[in-house]
């Protein structure tokens, strides 16, 4: 713990001698275009945007003059900005300055939690943006490892295979969506979403709090929100090229994306692999932690006269993903193999049926199939598992989006479903090397089959100082499979919250919500194998109602980022997991799970160059009779001191978890820790640049998560990764 504080301050204090400095950006790459312009060409360098303003140097009569400058378009391949008066006769250029604008935190960003664009101040909710710069120059794994420095934790045993749990609700209670269509699995514990590369996501949305009424099903915890890389129509040939190096498991990664605009079409593709071994921890080599995996993305976008029409194709294919279970080092379970292919269309016109009203739908198609193997060992193989799983997950929705003056009013419904799921399982059981005693094969699931309809209607009235957001919908709910009993449920969700702008720099929120959850096609019929043991489903489980109340504080200046939510969630009928005994689990309703905490997020820039940004998180999830629920992680804060000067970056990452000594029925108490990552990056020029990390950098055991099959995490990782644009 001294060494992690000592590291903290001494890297601050460099940070801020280093770093605030006044001198900005500097630009050589210069060409007079006309009277009042300078045209800044390839290789002026990164960091210049539109907007951006600084100083033109030039002499004149054998003296140095200076003139104010601001760039009007910035592109990758050329540049233009604008002086504030034409320079003299046989002026000549000699380099311009460039400092980095001072806009109010966050103030402009935008997200579409709700379906429509709105500023991120003013969003009666709180919710996560997390770049794709930022994602790419972090090297993590998977997207729920890129997500965890922004406070959303992950439950899992480890490896590549962790998901998401926003607020600590996993298993289906935080929804995932790509590019606003669900990938949630009903094979999965939770939206793990480790099939999607890193390398594809333009930014990421987390959305936290009762959505179902803009998603239907599965978002009591809030919606996390990938968004994949876009098609630039008015750029030529362009591209990407990655390479990436872990030494904890080895990890090897090269991606390639390129793509092309005409105008009003344009089309962008890639393509990511990814191999590891098994990764070191201090306590040793992992065992089957290693994995591979591959990615193809297309997608294609075409506008015309108020009228759009997009395409996106994303095939992931995985082999040999192991699945760690430090608890039990004589079971060996693995996925030999797991395919997606996800396919997504959209539609948008303007000005349908009338002035200020849009149309928007959209479709998607998720053919998925996932094999598990298992083996436990004595002396000898005493028994090996299989099973694989296979579906077909649809959806359509359809919109229509009326804006009059400050008021805009959403109808819409949708329809979406599994079909064809299958699930077969194999065993056998070895009374000696090779000599099996019995052999048993079973179909728990066959030709199982859930489809919701749902229809929704939202409202917003927006002014300078009030959003107030108003929402209803209901679903009605179908699940069968052969063999069992078809069954029928219906679900009404609600939500209602207004942000108010109380001072120029202060808004506050407060929100109400009603959502749901059904019960999986897994949670009721499968029993077989999955990657933690044995699973024994149970038909009679009945859907989850949740209760929610959120209010929060935001404070937004030039320089610093303040929010502060608190939230509590009642949760009827919640369906928890159990262990019954060694690595066998089954499902049950309980009466109300009741989860509350509190989040803190900010930012601070004491410098221009110096940002100081991080989170803290405290959740408490409980039955009505104080007994601890499952998957609520333990307290913990983040602190990222980032300094940026010019074509160079440093930056120091610092978390704290506390000891977790109150663990849900199938959790394990776990000590508290501290872990320190370093990570520093150069570019060369506009195309090439270079990310280097060192995380864990004290070696520290640590275990993460209060899984009693999870493992230590990695020892001390070196990271590398080099990116190239052309």
């Amino acid at each position: 713990m001294k060494k992690l504080k000592f590291s903290l301050i001494s890297v601050l204090l460099i940070s801020i001698f280093v770093f605030s400095s006044p001198s900005g950006l500097k630009v050589y790459n210069l060409k007079i275009k006309g009277s009042k312009e300078i045209e800044l060409g390839v290789g002026s360098g990164l960091g210049i945007e539109e907007g951006l303003s600084g100083y033109l140097y030039f002499s004149s009569k054998g003296k140095t003059e200076k003139v104010l400058i601001t760039v009007i378009q910035a592109e990758p391949n050329r540049s233009v900005a604008i002086l504030e008066r034409p320079l003299p006769e046989n002026a000549r250029i000699i380099y311009a300055v460039f400092f980095p604008s001072r806009k109010i935190l966050r103030e402009e960003v935008v997200v579409e939690a709700f379906r429509y664009p709105e500023k991120l101040t003013t969003l009666p909710a709180a919710e996560i943006v997390k770049g794709g710069k930022e994602i790419k120059e972090s090297m993590k794994d998977s997207v729920a490892d890129a997500l965890l420095d922004a406070g959303v934790p992950q439950i899992g045993m480890g490896g590549l295979t962790k998901a998401i749990a926003v607020r600590g609700l996993a298993r289906r209670r935080s929804l995932l969506l790509v590019d606003g269509t669900r990938v949630n699995t009903d094979r999965r514990t939770g939206p793990s979403a480790h099939f999607i590369s890193p390398f594809l996501i333009d930014h990421i949305e987390v959305i936290k709090g009762p959505t179902s009424v803009f998603y239907g099903s599965d978002a009591i915890a809030g919606v996390v929100n990938m968004h994949t890389l876009e098609p630039d129509l008015n750029l030529g040939f362009n591209g990407t090229l990655f390479s990436g190096y872990s030494s904890s498991s080895d990890r090897k990664n090269v991606a390639l994306s390129f793509g092309k605009g005409f105008g009003k079409v344009g089309f962008i593709t890639a393509f990511d692999l990814v191999s590891a071994d098994d990764y070191q921890s201090p306590l040793g080599k992992v065992s089957h932690s290693g994995y591979n995996r591959e990615n193809l993305f297309f997608k294609t976008e075409l506008t015309s006269s108020g009228r759009s029409f997009d395409l996106m194709v994303l095939q992931s294919h995985g082999w040999d993903i192991g699945k760690p279970m430090w608890s039990n080092p004589n079971k060996i379970t693995w996925y030999p193999k797991e395919n997606h292919i996800l396919i997504k269309g959209g539609y948008k016109r303007s000005s349908f049926l009338g002035k200020n009203i849009d149309f928007n739908v959209n479709f998607y198609l998720h053919p998925y199939s996932r094999k598990t193997h298992s083996e436990k060992w004595g002396d000898f193989l005493l028994k090996k598992e299989e099973a694989e799983v296979s579906s077909f997950d649809y959806g359509l929705d359809v919109a229509l989006n009326k804006v009059y003056r400050r008021t805009r009013i959403i109808f819409g419904m949708d329809f979406k479903g599994v079909d064809k799921m299958n699930a077969k399982t194999n065993t056998w059981h070895f009374s000696a090397p090779e000599v099996v005693e019995e052999a048993l094969h079973q179909e728990p699931i066959v030709n199982g089959r859930k489809t919701t309809a749902g229809f929704f209607f939202t409202f917003d009235y927006n002014t300078d100082r009030i959003d107030l957001t108003l929402g209803a919908r209901l679903d009605e709910i179908f699940t069968a499979a052969e063999g069992w009993e078809k069954k029928e449920n219906k679900a009404v969700s609600a939500f209602s919250g207004i942000s108010l702008l109380l001072t120029k720099n202060i808004a506050a929120f407060l929100s109400a919500g009603r959502a749901f959850r059904a019960p999986s096609l897994s949670e009721l019929y499968y029993s077989g194998l999955t990657g933690r043991g044995y699973v024994i489903g149970n038909p009679g489980l009945s859907p989850e109602t949740s209760y929610n109340l959120e209010a929060g504080v935001r404070y937004f200046s030039k320089n610093a980022f303040l929010g502060v939510y608190i939230f509590k969630y009642w949760i009827h009928d919640m369906i928890e997991r159990y262990r019954s005994e060694e690595s066998i689990y089954t499902y049950g309703n309980i009466e109300e799970g009741i989860l509350k905490g509190a989040e803190i997020e900010y930012e601070l820039r004491p410098t221009k160059f110096l940002t100081i940004s991080g989170n803290f998180i405290s959740y408490k999830g409980t039955t009505p009779e104080d007994e601890p629920l499952n998957d609520i992680p333990p307290m913990r804060a983040f602190v990222k001191i980032r300094a940026e000067k010019g074509k160079v970056f440093s930056s120091l990452e610092y978390i704290h978890q506390w000891e977790y000594r109150n663990p849900g029925p199938a959790e394990i108490p776990i000590e508290a820790f501290d872990l320190l990552n370093l990570r520093a990056g150069l570019s060369f020029s506009s195309r090439v640049s270079i990310n280097l990390a060192v995380e864990n950098l004290f070696d520290e055991t640590i275990f993460a998560r209060p899984d009693p099959d999870a493992p230590p995490e990695p020892s001390r990782t070196f990271k590398a990764g080099i990116l190239c644009k052309f």
